[in-house]
């Protein structure tokens, strides 16, 4: 699995930069591996919204426990 990980808000970081240009490497990575094997990357962060940071630090860390958590799997849940 792919991931890409990032603190700031999905509108806000690099990821809606990278993320076609990732989708194109690896159109080119699954091509060479036959059909059937589409690989796609999956953002892990913050919701888009206006502001980059949450207003009350309590938030702040419960939403980093939530990132980290699902980028390392560490809830045993699903995806």
């Amino acid at each position: 699995e792919i991931l890409w990980v990032q603190e700031e808000p999905k509108n806000m970081g690099a990821w809606s930069y990278v993320a076609p240009r990732i989708a194109t490497s690896l159109q080119g990575l699954t091509s060479e591996q036959g059909p059937g094997s589409r690989r796609t990357a999956r953002f892990i962060g913050r919701a888009a919204t206006a502001t980059p940071a949450t207003p009350l630090f309590k938030h702040h860390r419960r939403e980093q426990r939530q990132i980290i958590s699902e980028a390392l799997d560490l809830s045993g849940g699903e995806g």
